[in-house]
Order: structure tokens, then sequence, then C-alpha cells
């Protein structure tokens, strides 16, 4: 997935817009749609987690819409975003969400109980 939203800014708090990147579990962030030169990124399999709507408009303390924002935290780093819209803050939700999920899956699959589950995947 990709797609304008609005990021927060680290020191000086005010809100530019970015063109954000979803592959896998890679969350990377430009300064435009055409300027392909990353200004950063968030690796979502690092303890990855998305915050909505409330809990993320208290944490930007600034006047955003609730049913825009999203806080979005992984490997002890934090974005927080808004969407033009409330449709565009649900579909990066949920795709932020699916990338996480996967990741857990995945890391469930490579982990002590591997094995079981294969086998209970196979019988299935």
């Amino acid at each position: 997935m990709e797609g304008a939203l609005f990021l927060r800014g680290g020191l000086l708090k005010s809100w530019k817009e970015r063109w954000f990147l979803l592959q896998g579990a890679a969350l990377t962030y430009f300064n435009s749609q055409t300027d392909r030169k990353v200004v950063g990124s968030l690796d979502l399999s690092k303890g990855g987690k998305v915050e909505t709507q409330a809990q993320a408009a208290a944490i930007a303390s600034f006047p955003v819409s609730a049913d825009r924002c999203l806080a979005i935290s992984a490997d002890d780093k934090q974005l927080l975003v808004y969407a033009s819209d409330e449709s565009a803050a649900k579909a990066w939700a949920d795709a932020l969400k699916n990338a996480i999920d996967a990741e857990e899956f995945k890391t469930a699959l490579c982990g002590p109980h591997a094995e079981a589950l294969a086998r209970i995947l196979v019988i299935r």
C-alpha cells in the first residue's frame, strides 16, 4: 500500500505531508510521491503496533480529528500520522495491522512450536 499521510515532526511538532510505502513489514516514507530518497522508515517486524483514533489523537496533543489519526510504533520509534479522510485512515490502519499480524504469524512458524503448527496446518 502507498499514499500520502501527514506526519508530525520531531522537534518542531509541525505536520508535513509525506509519501508512505508499506511493503511487507517495512514502512518507508519520502518527501513526495516522486522523490525516492528515503526520509525515514519503520520495521514493523520489531514489535510493531498501531493505535487508532482517540489513543493517537491524545498522544498527538494537537487538534486533529481522532477518526483520521494513527500512532504507529516499532523498535522504540513512534510515528504520529493523520490521513486526509476517515476511509484512508481505516485503510492504512487495516493494512498496517495485517502486516504486523503476518509478521507475527511468520515468527510463530519459525519459533519453538513451528513443527507442531505446521502439522496442524497440513492436517486441515
